[in-house]
């Protein structure tokens, strides 16, 4: 494909996820200690619903959070949150007043805490990260809007060097004619587990290049492991794309909580397939959702 018709791809592409996101929007109601939010008009049920606390309104997370299309890992100790995904890397502790997004620490004026064993949140981070401030209250019921884009679960765009220090746009990958849908692979040279995976996806590469799969395998190994990853990618035979990812911000970003993460992404930019850590299962599944984007069912 030539250069010009390459970028004429890919403004379609982003065009179209422009026009996309220019649907009207949709009310989120909650109502102050009530079981029940509205999303549009569908009802979804709480098991806490928001609560008021020195003057400021809370929230479970990840009710929002896993709606929003984010992925939440709970670390051990003080219970402590990881929210990853949709260009999102929070850290989110409970009762404490400061957090972290994108590593960066920032400061809130009331802590989150734990109710009837479920983290709420302050408005104050729905706000700064979520994108979801208030549009009207009256003391009893809460409003937000919200884009329905946001509920989709669309892949975060990343630019990363290949082996060889070419940059690959995931977006301009995926406009190429001959592209109907990319597999994701997060790995490291030191987990076992994708060692196992690899393999596998020389298999899916081989099988379904021509028919339009795209594999990427994205190293997150940091600059000191070059040779174990060389040394791993000659000894695998690997034929796919390998991409860099020295300091994991395009895992963390992408929603990654664990290594070997594999997604597979379909013509329209959607996550259609996603799985953490390493099962024999995993490959299996993912052939039978590549060969339904191919059109080989």
């Amino acid at each position: 494909m030539s250069w010009k018709s390459s970028l004429k791809a890919f403004a379609l592409l982003t065009s179209t996820l422009l026009l996309i996101s220019a649907t009207s929007l949709w009310t989120i109601w909650w109502r102050l200690d009530y079981r029940v939010v509205a999303i549009g008009e569908k009802k979804h049920m709480l098991e806490v619903g928001p609560q008021k606390v020195e003057g400021e309104y809370f929230y479970p997370l990840r009710f929002i959070a896993e709606r929003m299309g984010h992925r939440i890992y709970w670390m051990p100790g003080p219970k402590t949150a990881l929210v990853r995904g949709q260009g999102r890397n929070l850290e989110i502790t409970n009762n404490s007043k400061t957090y972290k997004s994108g590593g960066v620490e920032k400061t809130l004026k009331n802590a989150p805490y734990i109710y009837h064993e479920k983290m709420l949140i302050p408005q104050e981070i729905m706000t700064q990260e979520l994108g979801l401030p208030i549009t009207k209250e009256d003391g009893y019921n809460i409003y937000m809007s919200i884009d329905p884009d946001l509920l989709k679960p669309w892949a975060v765009n990343f630019t990363l060097p290949d082996m060889d220090g070419n940059q690959v746009n995931l977006l301009e990958t995926l406009a190429k004619s001959t592209t109907k849908c990319i597999l994701i692979n997060f790995w490291s040279s030191r987990c076992d587990p994708c060692k196992k995976e690899m393999p596998e996806l020389v298999k899916l590469h081989n099988k379904y290049k021509d028919n339009g799969l795209v594999v990427l395998g994205v190293c997150t190994d940091s600059s000191n492991l070059e040779a174990d990853r060389d040394d791993l990618i000659e000894k695998l035979k690997i034929t796919y794309t390998i991409l860099l990812d020295p300091l994991a911000e395009s895992y963390y970003k992408w929603g990654g909580l664990n290594v070997p993460n594999m997604s597979i992404v379909s013509k329209e930019g959607l996550i259609i397939y996603q799985h953490d850590g390493y099962s024999p299962q995993t490959a299996i599944e993912a052939e039978k959702v590549i060969k339904k984007e191919l059109g080989l069912n």
